[in-house]
């Protein structure tokens, strides 16, 4: 079962939101898929299937705070520094990236409140 949180806008009924960066959620805004593609929940069936393997929700909760960190800390430690010397030719993307800091610091905050 995806995590999430529950959003009610009025242009929509309350629905269940998995927090995430890496996807998008389909054309009625109802369900959240995975890199644009698939439900959470198809994506992990479709890994056991084809892995012979089972997903394991504790580590992959463990490794999705571990990459929210990550993200955290390589974003803040370095874009702004990278943007404003100019080293790069990607300044405008590297701008945009930083700010997904705050995106990403409220999906692990959201993480971190599961797992307490």
């Amino acid at each position: 079962m995806a995590r999430g949180v529950t959003i009610n806008t009025p242009s929509t009924p309350a629905v269940e939101r998995p927090q995430g960066t890496f996807g998008h959620y389909n054309e009625d805004g109802s369900r959240y898929l995975v890199c644009g593609l698939v439900p959470l929940d198809e994506f992990y069936s479709r890994y056991e299937e084809a892995s012979g393997l089972t997903v394991d929700a504790e580590r992959l909760d463990y490794y999705r705070i571990l990459n929210c960190y990550q993200i955290i800390a390589t974003v803040v430690g370095s874009a702004y520094r990278v943007v404003r010397l100019g080293k790069s030719h990607q300044d405008i993307l590297l701008a945009r990236v930083k700010g997904m800091a705050a995106a990403v610091a409220d999906e692990m905050l959201t993480l971190l409140r599961e797992r307490i």
